[in-house]
């Protein structure tokens, strides 16, 4: 098992947190759909299924338009999530970061 902090560099960690500030609303959806998923006896799942639960249910995450969801940040959310909920650690696949 990974330490989940592993590979993360500070200046991704700082821009992480620079657009969880500017966009705190995607980590409360990040949380229900991960509870959704672990509610449906998901013994495993990923962030970026997650974000695409939340593309797929709401429609402003999908748009043309200036905002849509960075795949980029679906580990840093996932770490952020473990932070908060460390019972979420049995269910979420996470890798290395950098890797």
């Amino acid at each position: 098992m990974i330490n989940i902090y592993d590979g993360m560099s500070a200046e991704m960690l700082q821009k992480f947190r620079e657009y969880h500030r500017e966009n705190p609303w995607i980590f409360d959806e990040f949380c229900k759909e991960a509870i959704a998923l672990k509610d449906t006896g998901r013994e495993q799942f990923g962030a970026k299924e997650i974000f695409e639960r939340m593309r797929w249910q709401r429609q402003e995450f999908n748009t043309q338009g200036d905002f849509k969801i960075n795949n980029t940040w679906a580990p840093y959310y996932a770490r952020a999530l473990i932070k908060k909920f460390p019972e979420f650690r049995k269910y979420l696949v996470l890798k290395k970061l950098g890797a």
